[in-house]
């Protein structure tokens, strides 16, 4: 018996996979809930498995909420395992799922991760002709601040319609009611304080991994940059992409130059972004 649960399709391939070599039964976590479905006899059951993803290094809390509910019958010491698929790293989510199991007198026999890399598996078919693009560089609105709407308010320029001020980048003092006047600045660093903001998406180290998971269009964010800034970062992708077609050893030679030159347009840290389940 295999439960399982999968939002982007990592953990359905996998369970899917195990499920048709070893001849066990698939259980999908958000059926069994809907149905209330809590109570399994394993009597029978040589093996019990848990196929699901990792969530911020931890486990998903659909799973917390179906173990805390979950009742095995006729379990006595039949082998359990758990299967975490992962972009990079399974944190302590062996560790919480083994936490979890003891609670209910259960002992975790094995713990398995499975990276992938491109952090998703379809779960409908592509079209072979239909092109695939994703961004790989530049600035990621996501409204990750709360403070998108000041720009309107302040300005009257609308984050929605591409003209945003970025006050997610301003610098900002704390003032205490009993002191009018007298702010205290909020340091991060000898520029000044972008609590507020998100970190750029770069991805000019991963770009082989990129190749491989099919994308055919990489997309550079520019909106209200210069034409300097979007000229020399698309050259360094440019010869990213080309050095690495025409040879991976060559790609990795020149890493350091790629980095160097977008390091020259912008001053802002870099972040993958969610391509590696973070």
């Amino acid at each position: 018996m295999i439960f399982y649960f999968s939002a982007t399709g990592n953990s359905k391939y996998a369970a899917e996979r195990i499920a048709a070599a070893t001849d066990d039964r698939l259980v999908f976590l958000r059926d069994a809930i809907r149905s209330r479905s809590y109570q399994y006899d394993v009597s029978h059951e040589t093996r019990i498995g848990f196929v699901v993803p990792t969530y911020f290094q931890g486990l998903p809390s659909i799973l917390t909420f179906f173990l805390n509910k979950l009742r095995l019958t006729g379990y006595t010491d039949q082998y359990v395992y758990v299967v975490l698929t992962c972009g990079e790293t399974t944190g302590d989510a062996a560790g919480q799922m083994a936490k979890r199991l003891k609670g209910k007198g259960i002992t975790l026999s094995a713990q398995f991760g499975v990276p992938m890399v491109d952090n998703y598996v379809p779960m409908f078919r592509i079209p072979e002709d239909m092109e695939i693009e994703t961004f790989v560089h530049g600035a990621m609105c996501i409204s990750y601040s709360g403070r998108c709407l000041l720009s309107n308010f302040f300005t009257g320029r609308d984050a929605n319609q591409g003209s945003c001020t970025h006050p997610c980048r301003w610098k900002y003092a704390v003032v205490e009611e009993t002191r009018p006047g007298e702010y205290m600045p909020v340091y991060e660093n000898d520029r000044g304080t972008f609590l507020f903001n998100s970190k750029d998406l770069c991805m000019v180290d991963h770009i082989p991994e990129l190749i491989d998971a099919g994308i055919d269009s990489f997309k550079v964010e520019g909106r209200m940059k210069t034409a300097l800034y979007v000229a020399t970062v698309t050259r360094a992708y440019r010869r990213a992409v080309d050095d690495c077609l025409k040879d991976r050893e060559l790609y990795r030679k020149n890493l350091e130059w790629y980095r160097e030159e977008i390091g020259k347009c912008t001053n802002r840290e870099f972040t993958t972004g969610f391509f590696f389940g973070k």
